[in-house]
């Protein structure tokens, strides 16, 4: 099986705090920003 083509972005706006908050969530959950992203999500 080949892997998915990924083609769409999400872009947000956030506080540096929250951004911070997570960054460190991320390395926490020992995953990249767009996996941690996807799994919060139900």
């Amino acid at each position: 099986m080949g892997a998915t083509v990924k083609e769409e972005r999400i872009e947000i706006r956030l506080a540096s705090t929250e951004k911070d908050r997570i960054r460190q969530a991320v390395i926490l959950a020992h995953q990249n920003v767009s996996e941690f992203v996807l799994r919060a999500v139900p």
